[in-house]
């Protein structure tokens, strides 16, 4: 009788060992299948970072909304993609894929100013202007305060991984002011220039971005200054694609047909090197402040300051 008892134990005991392989090659082979069910397997966690210049964490200062994209690492082909806003884009996303080998972008702050466009594969998946999207041309706006980032991401059955995607600044922020050279003739010369006022025209600039970080396309900008009457000055923000220090870029300050004066932005950069860095900085601005006077112009990276960097006449 005791010998049948334990024989009875040891079945048992197989039948439950049994029972434990099968149900482990099921979800083996259920987290295998491309996209039928993957409830119950266990997934991959993505956090986003973004570092600004300081190496502090910035995500939630600087970027008001994502895109993040699946490719398949091999083919480049879209697997799935979320949009994430405001709590969202601080918490984990977490995502169940089938096993393999994932490339993961995230697009930061592609807001009104941004269409992404073929976004079925990663080799043409671009971001860019919507007017800009199918060809080169004038760029009748500002670019978002874009952001991109990308990591690879491996998908193991019965496996947890987490990985952070940082993110990297890929705009550079345009502040230019024109302003009277004097503060005491403000009143007066503001209301000399308010009819017609400023523009600007700034080219050649790059209008397309590839998810891999590349740049291409020509486009340039025309973009008038705002008339702020409590300043008594001409203020104009905007945004380009990402420029190195030395590209070969000029700046027009306009009034109506007329150019005032024009900018070498790479020799502009060079001489006032220890306060200008597009190059190898996240948040990049570069200052202009046009300071005219009925019979020159000048310019500097402050308002008031007394040395002009490029004194220019007309």
């Amino acid at each position: 009788a005791s010998d049948v008892y334990k024989r009875q134990i040891m079945n048992i005991r197989y039948i439950s060992t049994w029972l434990g392989l099968m149900g482990t090659l099921y979800l083996l082979m259920a987290c295998n299948r491309v996209y039928d069910n993957l409830d119950g397997c266990f997934g991959n966690t993505v956090t986003f970072s973004y570092q600004a210049d300081d190496n502090r964490e910035h995500l939630q200062e600087y970027v008001d909304g994502i895109e993040v994209f699946i490719f398949d690492a091999g083919s480049g082909a879209l697997v799935e993609k979320h949009h994430l806003e405001r709590e969202r884009i601080f918490s984990n996303l977490e995502v169940r894929l089938p096993e393999g080998s994932y490339k993961v972008v995230a697009v930061g702050n592609a807001l009104e100013e941004t269409l992404i466009n073929k976004d079925s594969n990663y080799q043409t998946a671009s971001i860019s202007r919507p007017e800009l999207s199918e060809k080169d041309g004038h760029a009748v706006g500002t670019f978002d305060k874009l952001y991109l980032g990308e990591t690879i991401i491996t998908s193991k059955a019965m496996h947890d991984s987490h990985d952070v995607l940082k993110l990297y600044s890929q705009h550079v922020q345009i502040h230019a002011v024109v302003l009277p050279d004097t503060e005491e003739d403000a009143g007066l010369w503001f209301g000399q220039n308010n009819g017609e006022g400023f523009h600007l025209v700034m080219e050649p600039l790059t209008s397309h971005l590839s998810f891999s970080g590349k740049r291409s396309g020509i486009t340039s900008f025309d973009i008038p200054f705002i008339a702020v009457k409590e300043k008594g000055c001409f203020i104009l923000d905007f945004n380009t694609l990402r420029f190195d220090d030395g590209d070969p870029i000029a700046i027009r300050l306009m009034k109506g047909e007329d150019t005032l004066c024009t900018v070498d932005v790479a020799q502009y950069i060079a001489q006032y090197h220890d306060r200008i860095c597009i190059t190898g900085r996240q948040e990049a601005v570069l200052p202009l402040f046009f300071r005219q006077n009925p019979y020159s112009l000048s310019i500097s990276v402050k308002p008031w300051e007394s040395v002009d960097v490029v004194p220019i006449t007309y």
